[in-house]
């Protein structure tokens, strides 16, 4: 009786410790990122913590890692940090975040744009006594890179003629099918006015900017016609 009483003792301690990690973790990411406060980090960090960024590089001491803090808050200064879930366990905390703002500052060599972004990250904290040893930063970089003009992935690339920055007739083709495959090809014909009365009429139109807009606003108007 006794042991098993003590394991529960144990088992609740372990509990405690874990949801005080998780605690310190969201107070830090509240005070250094939604409150804008850089040099808060001082009071989560180790005095030997290892920042991990991945492709941006790993960082090392907390002088060092309130820097790139800092950096960030003046590419982002209205850098939003919302939680989404949180994974705790042991000495390990995973949050998941959506972070959002307006590209003002510098942001790793990149000059302002203006624009806002927004991204999904993952980060990961070890802690040790109720301080942030070290963090693993996984951002969403081609994102950030997408939103601020810089990067086109291949997969989103693909759905683009590069040429006018219209839909392709490859993308246009492959709505075209599964919408048909719905049943709804009359509809949407109707509704560009006769102008196309066929699939193939459309897709050899879809080079050109408006009328694959058109024909694409046309699937839409249906399907929310269908619905109501």
């Amino acid at each position: 009786m006794m042991g098993r009483q003590q394991s529960d003792v144990q088992s609740s301690n372990r509990q405690v410790d874990i949801e005080t990690n998780r605690a310190v973790v969201r107070a830090f990411n509240q005070r250094v990122f939604n409150e804008h406060n850089a040099d808060a980090a001082e009071d989560y960090l180790t005095t030997n913590a290892v920042w991990h960024g991945g492709t941006l590089g790993t960082v090392t001491g907390i002088r060092n890692i309130i820097i790139i803090y800092r950096g960030i808050l003046k590419a982002v200064p209205d850098l939003v940090v919302s939680e989404q879930e949180s994974i705790a366990e042991r000495s390990t905390v995973a949050m998941r975040f959506v972070v959002e703002g307006t590209h003002a500052g510098e942001f790793f060599g990149v000059p302002p744009t203006g624009n806002r972004v927004r991204w999904d990250a993952v980060d990961v904290y070890r802690l040790e006594n109720g301080r942030i040893a070290e963090e693993w930063a996984a951002d969403d970089l081609t994102a950030i890179l997408y939103q601020l003009g810089l990067h086109t992935p291949a997969w989103l690339r693909a759905a683009y003629d590069e040429r006018d920055g219209d839909l392709s007739s490859e993308t246009v083709g492959r709505v075209i099918a599964h919408f048909d495959a719905l049943g709804l090809r009359a509809e949407i014909e109707k509704r560009v006015q006769g102008r196309y009365h066929t699939a193939l009429d459309s897709l050899e139109a879809a080079r050109a900017r408006e009328p694959a807009r058109t024909y694409l606003r046309a699937i839409c108007e249906a399907l929310v016609s269908r619905r109501t």
